[in-house]
């Protein structure tokens, strides 16, 4: 009979000395999960984290409706869902899977304790959801979920343009041959992009709830420099006028587009392509290995998306009701 695995769970709705040395002990974390960025995004976030005696196992940040009673994945962000440790998987293959069984029921019935629905997204790394499909099935919770895809670029391979699409690099040649200029954004830029978002984005989506939120969160990035302007990539006209401009947000593992934008007089000089050369040429300098699209869920996207020699990488949407 398998022996009953004690862990140890607690929630926190603010953030202390415990939370911020919990999460460095989380496997390549992604920066968008990270308790401070979470703080900075939206206010109301509730972070469980578990401990197998006094290691720890999992962190799993929620980010709360207005009525704090259901979590959700707010725009721009990716993979909010549970991250394990280094100590996890140092384990064993039959000891993972015993333990993340257990951590995974018994945190569901902790959080189900504050929240009635939670909304969440498996991560890059821990794909395995089936312990919260059994875990569900165990509690008379509903489950519902759904796979999704992005697209990953490994940055460790420079020859990037030779892995572009013909069209990519034709675009190359097209936007060379215009009187441009790039360099990494500033804090002085920030006011330029916003219009140049409106503009490309927003006024293409019929539903007024998306763009509202959208727009709320594109804000949000900007107000509070949540982005990484030192791999964030604007083009210019000789003249000064920004055209373009890939945002990220990075840390050493790897390196997420929040959005790519060029003004509508200025698509089809091949500028989307410059700005993805360019974005890849400073993440190799950098010596961030990866580069995530977030996102490739549409033919038209993924179509684009693999055209620069991204590799498809699997992760769930997940939705469980008490």
């Amino acid at each position: 009979m398998n022996k009953i695995l004690q862990v140890n769970i607690k929630v926190k709705d603010s953030i202390d000395n415990e939370l911020i040395d919990f999460f460095t002990h989380v496997y390549q974390p992604n920066i968008l999960n990270s308790p401070n960025f979470l703080k900075s995004f939206a206010p109301n976030c509730l972070f469980l984290i578990s401990y197998f005696k006094s290691h720890p196992i999992m962190y799993w940040p929620f980010v709360l409706t207005e009525t704090l009673k259901e979590s959700y994945i707010p725009e721009f962000i990716y993979y909010l869902g549970p991250c394990y440790t280094k100590y996890f998987y140092s384990l064993l293959e039959h000891k993972k899977f015993h333990l993340r069984n257990i951590v995974v029921e018994s945190s569901l019935s902790k959080i189900f304790e504050k929240l009635s629905v939670i909304t969440f997204q498996s991560n890059l790394i821990e794909k395995d959801i089936r312990p919260f499909i059994w875990a569900a099935s165990n509690k008379n919770f509903i489950i519902k979920y759904r796979a999704k895809y992005t697209a990953i670029l490994d940055i460790a391979n420079n020859k990037f343009v030779d892995r572009f699409r013909q069209l990519h690099k034709r675009n190359l040649i097209k936007a060379d041959n215009e009187n441009l200029y790039s360099r990494l954004l500033i804090k002085t830029d920030l006011t330029s992009l916003t219009p140049i978002y409106i503009d490309r984005i927003l006024n293409r989506i019929d539903a007024k709830e998306i763009r509202d939120e959208l727009l709320e969160s594109f804000t949000i990035l900007i107000d509070n420099n949540l982005l990484s302007l030192d791999n964030s990539i604007g083009v210019f006209t000789a003249d000064h006028e920004l055209i373009g401009f890939n945002l990220l947000i990075s840390n050493l593992y790897s390196s997420n587009l929040l959005t790519s934008c060029v003004k509508n007089e200025y698509v089809n000089l091949g500028i989307y392509s410059l700005l993805y050369k360019l974005t890849f040429d400073n993440l190799y300098k950098n010596n961030i290995p990866s580069f995530d699209f977030n996102g490739a869920n549409s033919f038209h996207l993924a179509y684009d998306k693999h055209g620069y020699g991204a590799y498809p990488s699997l992760y769930f949407d997940i939705t469980i009701a008490n």
